[in-house]
């Protein structure tokens, strides 16, 4: 059955938070650091933290470019870094870097030789701030271009700094259709819990869920489960079905998953939302 827990006796949070901190890896393509980009081809970069986060204060990516292999002229100009939204209703975004040729002029040296100017690329470090909510669940996908030009890169890591979970609860749309027409349809989503606890114990949680109406009435759509979750486990159900009535109410609807440690009266929640037509009739 499902329950309401009491006002007073609960307190809604996002996750408890641990203590922040600035950390630094290293990411691939291939499962290497070190590639050589053709240009204007997409290349997918997978990100994993290891943890949840609730915040992000900086996410920036760093890497050398060898000048050697492309010099000025040959070269990409920039380089195009993407992110698409893990929300259907989300927008997708797109980050282009211009690269910095910088001129050393010509000197010369001790025995009177001259040496001739040499062109240099400065090596950028672009700050993503709109990837902070696609990463909170820790996990990520980019996509960079090198624009109009080969470009090699060595050593590409990503430096960020945010405030890790110890528990992770995530609710996903996976089916593209987000407005469903008055006589209903079926939405598809996945969700995931996990324990992150830094005590590293294994915790039992208990989870519901419920739909926010339109007029702000919960509908309960998950009745009340318990999980016992190993530290460090994350607990998948993927392939999950929403079937939306033709009664539904047209409008803004949410749905919202609850997940509580036994023992506490912290509530954590992920949520999604769809849209329901009016009749044409009215």
């Amino acid at each position: 059955m499902f329950k309401f827990l009491k006002a007073p006796l609960i307190t809604f949070v996002s996750a408890t938070s641990l203590s922040a901190f600035s950390e630094t890896i290293d990411l691939s393509y291939n499962g290497e650091s070190n590639f050589e980009m053709e240009p204007n081809v997409e290349y997918l970069i997978d990100i994993d933290l290891g943890k949840p986060y609730t915040e992000f204060s900086e996410i920036c990516f760093d890497f050398n470019i060898d000048e050697s292999r492309h010099p000025y002229g040959e070269s990409a100009g920039s380089l195009t870094i993407g992110h698409e939204s893990e929300e259907p209703i989300g927008l997708g975004w797109s980050v282009m870097t211009p690269f910095m040729w910088m001129m050393t002029p010509g000197v010369f040296d001790d025995n009177g030789n001259y040496i001739p100017p040499t062109e240099t690329l400065s090596d950028p470090s672009p700050c993503l701030s709109m990837l902070s909510n696609s990463l909170k669940d820790g996990k990520a996908q980019i996509k960079i271009t090198a624009n109009n030009g080969p470009l090699f890169i060595d050593n590409l890591t990503l430096n960020f700094e945010g405030t890790p979970t110890s528990v992770l609860i995530s609710l996903k749309q996976t089916s593209v259709l987000t407005f469903y027409p008055e006589a209903g349809g079926t939405l598809e989503y996945e969700a995931r819990l996990g324990n992150f606890d830094p005590a590293m114990s294994r915790k039992r949680f208990k989870m519901w869920g419920v739909i926010m109406m339109p007029d702000d009435v919960p509908f309960p759509v998950l009745s009340e489960r318990t999980f016992d979750v190993d530290y460090g486990e994350t607990k998948e159900f993927l392939n999950r079905e929403l079937i939306i009535p033709s009664w539904f109410k047209p409008g803004l609807h949410t749905m919202k998953w609850y997940v509580t440690e036994q023992g506490s009266d912290d509530i954590y929640s992920s949520e999604l939302s769809f849209f329901k037509s009016e009749s044409l009739d009215n």
